[in-house]
């Protein structure tokens, strides 16, 4: 089967329909991919990204391949940003199945030369806004009783450092709260995937399949 047969039964498998997925920093790179990828597969989106263009350009493309899209300006290293974003999507959709928490970055500086304000940047986007922007979304879901929360992180996060989300996870898949539901996997997740036009993989959000119509059960 070719590139473009996948492509094809991936625009008609519809196997997202009546999912809500959102998607921080999707402006570009793995997140406007992840952002094409489930949006043929069926799911309602509304994405992120702190740069205007970049996010008009995205919906710009998600909307003419008819795909049921929203968005708005967030900034995922600001934790006040973090209710905002999922109430937003709340008013958009009613509910949130989904949220893949892509955003992050790091400036590269040499270990001596680090600054606080460096350190503290990326903390603040790679860490705790990523743990904060969980917490809203952790929200709604234990309501519905039904969602999923996907951390994108780079390979560099096995090595550790200042942007190694993994580690949270580690923790937080430890955690057994009356309304934990499914898995926490830490380490690189290899899943297939298509390049866009930009040379980045197209990541399948998997796990959005199971976030609709999941039985009634809690884990002890």
């Amino acid at each position: 089967m070719t590139n473009r047969d996948q492509e094809q039964n991936v625009r008609h498998s519809n196997r997202l329909e009546g999912s809500v997925v959102a998607i921080t920093g999707a402006g570009s790179g793995n997140g406007r991919a992840s952002a094409l990828r489930t949006g043929r597969e069926g799911a309602s989106l509304y994405i992120s990204d702190i740069d205007a263009e970049r996010l008009e350009d995205t919906l710009a493309d998600l909307k003419s391949e008819g795909i049921d899209a929203a968005g708005g300006i967030f900034d995922a290293a600001n934790i006040d940003d973090a209710p905002r974003f999922i109430a937003a999507i709340k008013d958009a959709y009613g509910r949130i199945d989904v949220l893949v928490n892509n955003a992050g970055a790091v400036r590269v500086e040499p270990f001596p030369d680090v600054s606080e304000e460096n350190w503290d940047w990326t903390m603040d986007l790679n860490l705790k806004g990523a743990f904060f922007l969980m917490q809203e979304a952790a929200k709604p879901m234990i309501e519905q009783r039904s969602g999923n929360i996907v951390n994108i992180a780079s390979i560099a996060g096995t090595f550790g450092g200042p942007t190694s989300v993994p580690a949270l996870r580690r923790c937080k898949g430890r955690s057994r709260q009356p309304h934990h539901r499914g898995g926490s996997k830490t380490g690189p997740v290899r899943s297939q995937g298509e390049r866009d036009r930009s040379g980045n993989y197209q990541h399948a959000v998997s796990c959005a399949r199971r976030s609709r119509n999941r039985p009634e059960t809690t884990r002890p």
